[in-house]
């Protein structure tokens, strides 16, 4: 063991980092290039990084990353060294995409580290948008990947650089994997999650229900291809649940929540994101919000083709439960409000009874019940839309009022 591994093991074992000055300052550091393609290289970054404002020669410490950027080998040192750059990411980061570029198109490296490349330059894309195309092409050039485990995180890679950018390149590099032999299910699957939020976008119902079957159809190609997945069976539900609001029929009669609540729940307890992989992949435990969520859009879906409701007050209180939820399929995509704001203002305006059990509701409630916001937006959206307004698209909150979440209606 060398004396700078020895300093590094004597801290670990004290539960500390080391600083520059105990390996004998920054000079030591870099200038010992073996470091850079050693397991302690994800350690050394850390150090650099942890004191990068007061290094004597910033450039040369810069230079040092990158080559160990460019040919480490140690995977788990290579990841370390990534999320320690992306914690603290100095202003000028060519050196490291330029390293990480190279590395992506060095076809004869091993493609979970080119890739692991291209997620580097990606997350320093998303803390410094000037790399979004530098991003987007290193995914490009790894794209036609066919390792196990490199193609299905490529697929995830370029889910979140739509997320975050909203490019058609990353869109179209999910279309190409689609078409190719995706025994993952991953790239369905992301393309399938994208393809709800572009219907939620759409400007009319009709078109929303027919963008949301071809979400479906996406999905359940995903679960044809792994019945094992989790992710993709729970979002096959998401999209089943939405479907019969978008096309105003009324749902199955299965109540498709308790299979989405016991897949929310096992992917809670088995599917957490492995350390440091958590700005890739969501956290499972938000999935939780959506079994609430799909029981109500179930009772909804049934709800919107009545003429009228026995139980009208019971009723109203799903309805505007729905009408203020707030609720996307994954971050920086749309809300299913988009969709269920306009259902809900369209089934009032084609029922009559429907508004008049609205109007009832907000004469005895109004004032009470903290929903009483979201019901007078409502009957001013409806009764634009009856007016010749579209549905939904309109506004969503009234000047000076702010949409509840919750409601509690006095008995």
């Amino acid at each position: 063991m060398t004396a700078i591994q020895t300093i590094f093991v004597d801290a670990f074992e004290q539960g500390r980092t080391p600083t520059v000055a105990e390996f004998g300052g920054e000079d030591v550091l870099v200038s010992d290039h073996a470091l850079t393609t050693s397991g302690f290289f994800g350690d050394v970054v850390s150090v650099l990084l942890n004191e990068w404002s007061t290094l004597s020669s910033q450039p040369e410490a810069a230079k040092f990353i990158a080559g160990g950027l460019r040919a480490n080998k140690d995977r788990s040192a290579l990841n370390r060294a990534i999320d320690e750059l992306t914690r603290a990411l100095p202003s000028e980061a060519k050196p490291f995409v330029v390293a990480l570029e190279a590395r992506v198109r060095d076809d004869s490296d091993h493609d979970i580290l080119r890739v692991s490349a291209a997620a580097a330059i990606l997350r320093i894309a998303i803390l410094d948008h000037r790399w979004k195309h530098a991003a987007l092409a290193a995914l490009v050039a790894i794209e036609d990947t066919d390792d196990t485990f490199a193609a299905p995180m490529l697929c995830r890679l370029a889910a979140v650089a739509f997320e975050q950018f909203k490019d058609a390149e990353a869109l179209d590099i999910l279309d190409r994997r689609c078409v190719r032999n995706d025994l993952s299910g991953q790239a369905h699957l992301e393309r399938g999650i994208i393809q709800i939020s572009i219907a939620l976008e759409q400007d009319t119902l009709p078109a929303i229900a027919e963008s949301l079957d071809a979400a479906e159809e996406t999905l359940r190609l995903a679960v044809a291809a792994n019945v094992e997945r989790r992710d993709a069976r729970l979002y096959h539900l998401v999209v089943q649940t939405l479907l019969p609001i978008a096309h105003q029929t009324r749902p199955p009669a299965a109540n498709l929540s308790l299979e989405l609540q016991e897949l929310a729940v096992l992917r809670d307890l088995w599917d957490a994101p492995a350390p440091g992989g958590e700005w890739l992949i969501p956290s499972p435990s938000a999935e939780l919000e959506w079994v609430p969520l799909a029981d109500d859009l179930h009772r909804l879906a049934s709800d919107l083709v009545q003429p009228s409701w026995f139980d009208a007050a019971q009723a109203m209180d799903g309805v505007l439960r729905a009408y203020s939820a707030s609720r996307s399929v994954r971050p920086n995509l749309a809300d299913i409000s988009l969709l269920v704001k306009p259902a809900i203002e369209a089934a009032f305006v084609r029922e009559r009874g429907l508004l008049a059990h609205l109007e009832q509701w907000i004469t005895h409630y109004s004032g009470q019940d903290v929903g009483s916001n979201d019901a007078t937006i409502l009957r001013e959206n409806v009764n634009r839309m009856a007016s010749g307004a579209p549905p939904g698209k309109s506004s969503r909150v009234a000047p000076g009022r702010k949409p509840s979440s919750e409601r509690s209606r006095p008995d």
